[in-house]
């Protein structure tokens, strides 16, 4: 897959591309190109910047559950990432390849069937700005199974189509919220046992010397937050977001933990994707290695990034399943700015729009890494990056054109991302200072300080 070149600056929209066009700027994998397939192509114009619509985008996860698609399963079998739905009655079961994304800008994505309608779908989110705003390409190329598998797509693609014109204005109108309404689900409501639990929970978090604001926008937010949220809860991130003290909202969690609001997790994370590959109810349970399986790397857990501690719903409040309506990798890997696979001897450009900063420069499933250093303006200078040569330092002003040549004998992925991990994460050294009684040594700060 070859990016496309780099995006033209906003205007007034011209004529929409064809499929053709649109497959000229990103070609369908070199195996499939020649197969006969069904394609369908539908472009939005949405009131709103690129920049500012892709997070929406990016997180096809919870786009397609808006939409209506049927949910799916993942599992990591001999590194790679297996795919499995039932949509009209039937099975599909498919390799998920690693997508290809520009953030901000276009999404590659192919999935190969081994049951089900298809045999490939390819699929292609493009981001072009106009003067108004974002025209939104949205392509899906199919290559049926049989004539059986050929009907059924016929029939069910151009939903989606519909779907979309359904939902994007909604997200559009809505996109200065941090997340769109459109895109949450409403949860369900607690049976009468949970309830009793739950009101008896907060009585008693009320009774300590906690936050009231925190005990009551925690205890609000498990009971009716959209549970793609409540899986996984990162209190930093929270108290970010709710205005909240971050050490107040952590001891009300820690609490909670004792009460049977909700379960401690200690999370090993993949220094390269930033996923979590395992999860632990104990610190003794935690290994000294872990490893990627997709990322193809294995690594050790005693360094600051390793561990993350993120707390999950207690199971008699409220079951909180993990599901997944789509794999969503820019969503799910923000910190991938750009990831493109080039087949061998093959090359890419690309033209990310990066903030000034220091980006890493990797290879996937290899373990030496590249610099680059963006400073501002927009005079950035052109950049080759070849996947044969030695790691290096390179500077540029604010948006560099990217030359990736791939010169070796395999297929390579070049992924561009943030140096800096979130400084969201709660790593074990500030939990390990939060002691559970924290709370008698602020009373004691504070008379100190009364005193004064």
């Amino acid at each position: 897959m070859i990016a496309p070149s780099t995006p033209s600056a906003p205007g007034a929209p011209g004529p929409p591309w064809t499929i053709a066009e649109l497959l000229a700027r990103h070609p369908w994998p070199a195996e499939f190109a020649s197969e006969k397939r069904l394609e369908w192509l539908w472009h939005y114009d949405l009131p709103v910047a690129p920049d500012a619509l892709w997070p929406a985008i990016a997180d096809t996860s919870r786009m397609n559950r808006a939409l209506g698609v049927s949910e799916m399963k993942f599992a990591e079998r001999g590194g790679r990432r297996w795919g499995s739905s039932r949509q009209g009655r039937v099975r599909h079961e498919w390799q998920e390849v690693p997508w290809n994304w520009v953030a901000g800008q276009w999404i590659e994505s192919l999935r190969v069937y081994e049951r089900g309608f298809p045999r490939a779908v390819y699929a292609v989110y493009e981001l072009e700005p106009i003067e108004a705003g974002t025209r939104l390409y949205v392509y899906f190329g199919a290559i049926p199974r049989n004539k059986v598998g050929a009907l059924a797509l016929r029939v069910g693609f151009p939903s989606v189509g519909k779907a979309y014109a359904r939902v994007l204005p909604q997200v559009a109108a809505a996109i200065e919220k941090a997340r769109p309404a459109q895109l949450l689900l409403a949860a369900p409501t607690l049976d009468v046992a949970a309830e009793a639990r739950l009101v008896a929970i907060t009585e008693r978090l009320r009774a300590r010397d906690l936050s009231a604001k925190a005990i009551e926008q925690l205890v609000d937010w498990v009971r009716t937050g959209d549970e793609q949220d409540l899986y996984r809860i990162q209190v930093r991130e929270r108290a970010r977001v709710w205005g909240l003290d971050e050490d107040d909202l952590l001891r009300v969690a820690l609490h909670a933990t004792r009460e049977g609001l909700l379960e401690l997790s200690w999370d090993v994370v993949c220094p390269h994707c930033r996923g979590v590959t395992d999860e632990n109810g104990k610190l003794a349970e935690l290994p000294v290695a872990g490893g990627c399986e997709v990322c193809g790397i294995e690594f050790g857990t005693d360094t600051t990034e390793a561990i993350e501690i993120t707390f999950h719903v207690h199971p008699s409040i409220r079951e909180v399943p993990r599901r997944f309506f789509c794999s969503a990798e820019p969503a799910a890997k923000d910190h991938i700015r750009v990831q493109v696979a080039v087949a061998p001897g093959r090359d890419a450009e690309v033209a990310p729009r990066l903030a000034p900063g220091r980006y890493r420069l990797r290879i996937e499933g290899e373990k030496r890494y590249g610099f680059l250093d963006l400073g501002p303006g927009d005079d950035g200078r052109d950049v080759e990056w070849r996947a044969a040569a030695a790691p290096a330092e390179v500077a540029s002003a604010g948006r560099p054109t990217l030359r990736v040549v791939n010169d070796s004998s395999e297929r390579r992925t070049f992924i561009v991302e943030a140096s800096q991990w979130t400084d969201t994460a709660l790593r074990p050294g500030r939990l390990l200072r939060n002691s559970i009684d924290t709370p008698r040594k602020m009373r004691q700060k504070s008379r100190s300080m009364n005193a004064r």
